[in-house]
């Protein structure tokens, strides 16, 4: 595998390219027969799940990767692609939530290994190495949304990854004006966030006790912060009929201005 000082060895550029053709979907019939040629062989009974690092230490991402194998006592698939790690981690298909494992797993190893500056995201699981590509490039994808946040998931971020592959934006200030324009415009005039708590709210199941723990905010701010949100849009925001709709809007919003 790739190491910090030394050249790539024959193995590392294996695996590069075979990580490079999986998440460019040019990868033929034979990856398997390369992943093993690389030292990649997991069990049949297990799903893979892709990983992204972007890191500017290629060791510190190589090595997260390989520590969060060994917690979940299976193999691992990473190199260096252009700018970024990327990787698979094998996980027993006796595990119900794959990527929740995954997900520990990395966080743990971010812990151990004191990797504060990483940024590492999970994708959704693979039955093989033929559907590896769109975890893949959907992980890779989910780096650049929460450019803050250390460890994500594409399962937490399918709302924003399907907005961004949309790409029609015309369609979605649409969505915004029709929606949340009351909401947009009081932010702007006020410099407030009566959207973002909104969008918060709506994720936490209309939790007023956990969306003030969110933003950390007392529940009588909180409070004082959806009355003014009621009142500006006209109708209760826990209505299930506009539950959808309101949090798309939220969400399209916040991605149009990242």
């Amino acid at each position: 595998m790739l190491r910090t000082g030394n050249p790539p060895s024959e193995r590392d550029r294996q695996v590069s390219a075979l990580l490079r053709d999986l998440i460019e979907g040019t990868a033929e019939a034979d990856s398997s027969v390369r992943a093993m040629m690389a030292g990649f062989h997991p069990a049949p009974d297990h799903v893979l799940v892709g990983v992204a690092a972007d890191s500017l230490e290629t060791a510190e991402a190589l090595a997260v990767i390989d520590r969060a194998a060994h917690i979940l006592h299976t193999p691992a698939l990473r190199g260096r692609v252009s700018r970024l790690v990327l990787g698979a981690l094998a996980v027993p298909r006796t595990v119900a939530d794959a990527v929740g494992a995954a997900s520990q797993a990395l966080d743990e190893a971010l812990k151990r290994l004191s990797a504060p500056q990483l940024r590492v995201a999970v994708g959704h699981p693979a039955a093989d190495l033929a559907d590896l590509g769109v975890s893949l490039r959907d992980a890779r994808a989910a780096l650049g949304l929460r450019p803050a946040a250390r460890l994500v998931s594409t399962r937490a971020l399918a709302l924003d990854l399907e907005l961004t592959r949309q790409g029609d934006g015309a369609h979605a200030a649409d969505l915004v004006r029709r929606m949340i324009s009351p909401l947009v415009e009081w932010d702007e005039a006020h410099r407030t966030r009566l959207v973002g708590t909104l969008e918060v709210f709506l994720l936490h199941g209309c939790s007023a006790t956990r969306a003030a723990a969110v933003l950390h905010l007392g529940r009588q701010s909180f409070y004082q912060r959806l009355q003014r949100i009621e009142a500006l849009l006209g109708y209760t925001v826990t209505d299930p009929d506009v539950h959808a709709a309101l949090l798309l809007a939220t969400a399209a919003h916040r991605v149009a201005e990242r």
